[in-house]
């Protein structure tokens, strides 16, 4: 479906406000206030590669920990409930399942 041109002004002035502007820039202020217009494409760079860093830490991190949940915690568990029959039967009962 294509939008003409006509429409799609309308469209945006019929959802534009000075309050939004406004508080799009307040909460924004310090942002604009602080930000390096001069940055160098070096530190660009290597704002990029400790970005994916931390990305990359962060997500070994979650996959690290989700496995030894998995392998230390899950596993065992179902694997005693599988081969000790009498206890987990007895677990049921003592839980009032």
């Amino acid at each position: 479906m294509e939008v003409g041109l006509w429409e799609g002004i309308t469209k945006f002035l019929s959802n534009f406000s000075f309050e939004k502007v406004a508080t799009f820039i307040t909460s924004n202020w310090d942002s604009f206030w602080n930000f390096n217009w001069n940055i160098s494409d070096s530190d660009i760079d290597r704002n990029i590669q400790n970005i994916a860093g931390q990305f990359i830490t962060t997500t070994a991190g979650f996959l690290g920990n989700m496995a030894g949940k998995l392998v230390c915690g899950v596993l065992p568990v179902a694997g005693l409930a599988f081969l000790n029959k009498a206890g987990r039967y007895a677990c049921s009962i003592k839980q009032g399942a």
